[in-house]
């Protein structure tokens, strides 16, 4: 914990669901946290659900704040939006920084004049399972584009996965690819030796190509490669499982892996990213090709909607490399 006088410093405020170092939302407030304290040279007071943080010198600390705030019943970007009209009225500058998936509406509406969002987020990949959103998120990506551009001054995306959505008499307004400056921080590459044939990050999920996976995963298994699995487990006999475990843990399994395979619905993942900097052999889904690909050469593409031409083409690739 911290405490230092208020009354030194002009401060920003800002609201974070998620600063979680292990997960994709945590490391992407942390990203923008890190880069927008950079530029603009402030301190940061972050407020989450569960605390109250100052983010200063790159660091996340915990701020003098006694009182936690309530376990929520209602989804947390509601106090995100309360804090957003708290600090407007106190004619403070506030940041909200995540959760910004760009089908939710309400955050882009209701938040108040002059805030300052962080990354929006969203897939333009939908399994086939996903027909309501394959028909309703489109309209809503569109919708929210239209007030996006009417109501903040500049727009930064996560990902180009949305670029497609985006009029061209909007594009100057926009930024696209903000995660890949993650790659900027990532540790120089040392010698590893490549022990491990694949690795898969699993993340049960309604938009998750879990399906595709599992049934890849089994298959390759049967051909006798050694694969290794974080996150949520796979129950799948053979593979070896490490469950929930930190970034630090993750990066170790990744940097003595041959290959990786991607997320379904997102082509810029974390995971992805550090694969690329650790020199691990990429699988991804073709439909999720972005904009701008990484000028990499060890990256491969299938439909992961074409799951028996797929696989059939995966063990083809890893056979001759």
């Amino acid at each position: 914990m911290i405490n230092i006088p208020l009354k030194k410093y002009d401060f920003y405020y800002a609201w974070a669901s998620d600063l979680n170092e292990d997960t994709g939302e945590g490391r992407l407030a942390r990203l923008f946290l890190y880069n927008f304290a950079k530029n603009a040279n402030k301190k940061i007071i972050v407020i989450s659900k569960d605390n109250k943080y100052l983010f200063y010198n790159n660091r996340l600390k915990i701020f003098n704040y006694k009182k936690k705030i309530i376990k929520l019943i209602f989804p947390s970007y509601f106090l995100g939006i309360f804090f957003s009209w708290l600090f407007f009225f106190k004619k403070k500058k506030f940041i909200y920084i995540n959760y910004l998936p760009l089908w939710n509406f309400l955050i882009i509406l209701l938040l108040s004049p002059h805030t300052i969002i962080g990354p929006i987020t969203g897939s333009k990949i939908f399994s086939n399972t996903q027909n309501i959103r394959k028909l309703l998120f489109p309209t809503l990506y569109k919708l929210n584009l239209f007030f996006l551009c009417i109501r903040f001054k500049k727009i930064i995306f996560a990902t180009d996965n949305l670029r497609k959505y985006v009029k061209l008499k909007y594009i100057d307004k926009c930024s696209f690819n903000y995660c890949l400056l993650y790659l900027k921080y990532l540790k120089p590459l040392y010698f590893y030796d490549k022990t491990i044939d694949i690795i898969v990050y699993n993340k049960t999920h309604k938009n998750k190509y879990n399906i595709f996976t599992k049934k890849l995963v089994s298959f390759l298994i049967s051909k006798k490669y050694n694969i290794h699995c974080f996150g949520e487990n796979l129950n799948i006999f053979g593979i070896i499982n490490h469950g929930q475990i930190s970034n630090k843990e993750a990066l170790n399994l990744i940097k003595k892996s041959k290959y990786m395979i991607n997320s379904g619905e997102n082509f810029y993942t974390f995971f992805l990213m550090e694969s690329i900097k650790y020199k691990v052999k990429i699988i991804y889904n073709k439909k999720t090709c972005p904009f701008t690909k990484p000028k990499v050469s060890d990256i491969f593409g299938v439909d992961y909607d074409k799951y028996l031409v797929a696989r059939i083409q995966i063990l083809n690739y890893i056979y001759n490399n």
